[in-house]
């Protein structure tokens, strides 16, 4: 097995635990350590070009009403929503 593909594997069983991690901790209900974690997931899933489930991750924290993470939330989500916009738009001609 190649160095590079060892190194993927790695970082498919990090991201798969990861994710696990954060799916319990945003299970839990805890009032902090729930939100936060859905703000993590988001920011994982943007890091992996998921902009989609970011946004749904971001979404769930935003919702839990917790005053830091809920705003640090938001912004997260406006900025995944812009990219998303400016997706969509056509190229600007030089």
């Amino acid at each position: 097995m190649g160095q590079r593909r060892k190194i993927r594997e790695i970082r498919e069983l990090a991201s798969d635990a990861a994710r696990a991690a954060f799916g319990r901790a945003i299970a839990s209900g805890h009032a902090t350590q729930g939100p936060g974690a859905a703000w993590r997931l988001g920011n994982m899933l943007v890091d992996e070009g998921d902009d989609e489930g970011a946004g749904a991750a971001y979404e769930l924290a935003a919702d839990a009403g917790h005053p830091e993470i809920a705003a640090a939330a938001r912004r997260s989500l406006a900025a995944v929503r812009e990219r998303a916009e400016a997706a969509k738009r056509p190229p600007r001609s030089t």
